[in-house]
């Protein structure tokens, strides 16, 4: 993500409600889900805003759990994991009127079990939870005042030290829940999702005023093998490289392995079919794999408007045949990353390299010595299809080298 600064502003109706909460100078209360909720002056408002229903309606269940929520605001959602059966709720919140009015709902209800403090993200937090909530700030702009920081989120701060520390907090097989919104920057949202190494267990999402609250369900990645999380690491490198290619149009993978590059391109491209010979049982979700024999893509022809196929032709009986799959099920553009040399010395650490990665992951080992190819035997590929190469990127590793090339049909 490097220094880039955005620059965000308020949705349209947010101001509408911003107007309508600061209309009130004393505590009001509101009904939500059959509850009276009070609320105090300067605090979020569930009067004016249909989402903390939503989120309360769609939150995994929470009794015998220890619940933890960043920015409790009214305390709303603190309040209905406590009537669910919650044995532990803490609630923060960086406002110190929300502290107090989350506070008064918990009496209001003769709750017990709850401690109610006044943090910045994690600061004051202790110990681990079974669930961790968080209804974000949709918008990444400067708050004018306190109640805005239940609005905007400054170059979405609170939501970066969310993401990044949420799972020091969180007890094994623990779960994140974040409340967002399709006018936040969802761009910035899944790549965070993705160098925090959160997936997505479970995504909702409703329509209202014009706008939509998305609720996601998390939880961390789990690496099985000591190398895995190298392969997580290597496809996100290369991920970053091919992202804006996959932004638009029918997308195929082919080479599943663990699923995380699927994973990736599924976050900014819904439109995805993956494909491999074998599910690994590690994979992190094997229901979305199709297979094959390895040899014929089961699609017709120019169906997709992007192939891509990653470490996956050196494991193919013959990777010019695969390689003519490829380009036959695609109408636009081919992108393949592999590993190749130079020199027989570099075939064979790449060999080497390749069975011992693939052996520490958990992955089929399927060495085909004439498989692998040279640097100009993988861009002989494209030449071969009169591909025009409008995309190349090379990285050592050891001494040979890791090659994306990405071709298309001119025509």
């Amino acid at each position: 993500m490097g220094n880039k600064t955005m620059e965000y502003k308020l949705h349209n109706t947010t101001n509408l409600y911003l107007e309508r909460v600061r209309s009130h100078k004393e505590a009001y209360t509101t009904e939500v889900l059959g509850k009276e909720i009070i609320v105090y002056p300067n605090v979020m408002s569930p009067k004016y805003d249909w989402s903390p229903r939503f989120h309360i309606e769609n939150m995994p269940n929470q009794k015998g759990k220890e619940f933890l929520e960043i920015g409790c605001g009214s305390g709303i959602l603190a309040l209905f994991a406590a009537f669910q059966g919650a044995k532990r709720v803490v609630a923060v919140d960086i406002n110190p009127n929300a502290i107090e009015n989350t506070k008064a709902n918990f009496q209001k209800y003769n709750l017990k079990n709850f401690n109610i403090l006044e943090s910045d993200v994690f600061e004051k937090v202790e110990g681990k939870f079974d669930t961790i909530n968080f209804a974000a700030p949709y918008h990444g702009s400067k708050p004018k005042d306190i109640l805005e920081y239940g609005v905007s989120d400054p170059e979405y701060r609170a939501l970066r030290l969310f993401l990044k520390n949420a799972k020091s907090f969180l007890k094994d097989n623990g779960q994140i829940v974040l409340g967002f919104s399709n006018t936040g920057d969802l761009d910035l949202l899944n790549t965070l999702f993705i160098e925090n190494k959160l997936y997505i267990k479970n995504f909702k999402e409703e329509e209202n005023n014009g706008w939509k609250a998305y609720l996601y369900v998390l939880e961390p990645i789990k690496f099985h093998r000591k190398k895995q999380e190298y392969i997580y690491d290597d496809d996100y490198f290369w991920f970053k490289k091919y992202k804006k290619e996959i932004i638009l149009g029918k997308v195929l993978k082919v080479g599943y392995g663990l699923g995380f590059a699927s994973y990736f391109i599924k976050l900014f491209n819904k439109d995805i079919s993956s494909l491999d010979i074998v599910v690994n049982p590690d994979s992190l979700n094997g229901n979305e794999v199709k297979t094959y024999d390895g040899k014929t893509i089961p699609f017709l022809e120019n169906v997709f408007d992007i192939v891509i196929c990653t470490y996956t032709l050196h494991h193919a009986e013959s990777p010019e045949a695969l390689f003519e799959e490829l380009c036959r099920v695609s109408k636009s553009k081919v992108i393949v990353v592999e590993e190749t040399y130079k020199n027989f010395f570099q075939k064979i650490q790449l060999t080497f390299f390749c069975w011992f990665t693939n052996r520490h992951a958990g992955q089929r080992v399927n060495i085909i010595w004439n498989s692998y190819l040279s640097s100009s035997r993988f861009i002989g590929l494209f030449k071969n299809k009169n591909l025009h190469i409008f995309q190349a990127e090379d990285v050592s590793r050891r001494s040979y080298l890791v090659e994306l090339l990405a071709g298309r049909e001119e025509r």
